[in-house]
């Protein structure tokens, strides 16, 4: 592997920054960026041609993040295990050559979430997925509507058919299954950068 310069940023503003200043050729993010949406950081370097080849280093084990690994919103992902000092030394040569990198226990997990026949991606339409974050974070459907631009009459709608769908009842089962699944993360406080 040629050298590597190694930059570390503290949220998405100052990556967006190194990545605009240095224009690097592998970016390795943690998706539980301090106050800030790991995904919506891959969607701006997503949007810029010839981006960088994305890893994700994370904790996060969720369905959102197995769902987006398949569907090309990542090159890689390496989950922070006992094994990850010895999966990034593997991954990041491969990625610079603009290859993709999954470890075998990734791999394994997105095969059983895709084969899921209740795999959110197959039972929810995407306006219903896009509400799920907003959902999880327990705000009433006019919040939602002010959020989206919709109307609250369309938002009550959607939240009645995903709870159908869920067979919930009440609006705080949608929250936290919402959340177990990884569409609304918790904003715990991190340890400073």
């Amino acid at each position: 592997m040629p050298r590597a310069h190694v930059y570390v940023a503290c949220s998405t503003t100052q990556a967006l920054e190194l990545c605009q200043r240095f224009a690097p050729t592998v970016v390795v993010v943690e998706l539980l960026i301090h106050g800030d949406d790991g995904f919506d950081f891959l969607r701006v370097l997503a949007a810029r041609p010839q981006g960088p080849r994305v890893l994700a280093f994370t904790a996060r084990y969720d369905d959102l993040i197995l769902h987006r690994a398949q569907s090309g919103w990542l090159d890689g992902l390496i989950w922070k295990t006992t094994a990850a000092a010895a999966h990034l030394r593997v991954a990041l040569p491969i990625l610079g050559d603009g290859g993709r990198f999954f470890p075998r226990e990734v791999r394994e997990r997105m095969a059983a979430f895709s084969g899921a026949p209740d795999a959110f991606f197959k039972i929810f339409s995407p306006a219903e997925q896009e509400l799920l974050p907003w959902f999880g974070r327990g705000l009433a459907d006019a919040e939602v509507a002010v959020r989206v631009g919709r109307k609250a009459g369309t938002i009550k709608w959607h939240r009645h058919q995903i709870m159908k769908k869920l067979g919930f009842s009440r609006a705080i089962e949608l929250a936290f299954w919402a959340m177990e699944k990884g569409f609304c993360v918790s904003k715990l406080p991190l340890p400073p950068c």
